[in-house]
């Protein structure tokens, strides 16, 4: 198998908001069709008033949920510690596929998430709106390129949205993380 991983550069686009490629386009791509012939999307239940159409990844597709994991955790998760400072140790808690479409969600409104890190992996570029916006920071992830990850620190100062879908389906990948705290 071709790599599906890229090495790992993170740089900060936004205040506190970090950029990295991370899946390759073709292993993105093949990502979505694995979901779209899964056909496992729920409404989300983390918070009925945010709810998301989502597939958790551990639950359905462990294998691609520990491989993501484990990259997420051992290079991108590892680099933040240089930047900034943890109390306790920091892993991915969940990791869940969202679809934005006319017939599940097509806009999401400004949150916080219950993550102490969160991360959104971009899988598709072929629809129009359905821009995961900043506010507070006047970022977008607009320009990011498929595959590309960018992660935040989650509660408090990064609440976010997702503008309205007009056209086509969005697909993306978010991960949170939870604190251990080792004290």
């Amino acid at each position: 198998m071709d790599n599906i991983f890229y090495p790992q550069n993170l740089t900060e686009l936004g205040t506190d908001i970090f950029h990295t490629k991370f899946l390759t386009s073709n292993f993105a791509t093949l990502v979505v069709d694995i979901l779209e012939e899964s056909n496992l999307w729920t409404k989300g239940s983390y918070d009925r008033n945010y709810s998301t159409h989502d597939i958790q990844l551990k639950k359905h597709f462990p294998d691609l949920y520990e491989l993501i994991k484990e990259q997420f955790d051992n290079i991108v998760l590892r680099e933040m510690y240089d930047i900034w400072f943890f109390n306790g140790q920091v892993e991915v808690d969940s990791i869940f596929a969202v679809k934005y479409s006319n017939d599940t969600q097509i806009r999401l409104r400004e949150h916080i998430d219950q993550s102490c890190i969160s991360g959104s992996i971009k899988l598709n570029s072929n629809y129009e709106g359905g821009i995961l916006k900043f506010l507070r920071q006047d970022f977008t992830n607009d320009s990011i390129e498929i595959g590309d990850l960018i992660i935040w620190p989650s509660q408090i100062t990064h609440p976010h949205l997702s503008t309205e879908l007009i056209d086509g389906e969005k697909y993306s990948l978010t991960i949170w993380t939870d604190a251990k705290n080792n004290s």
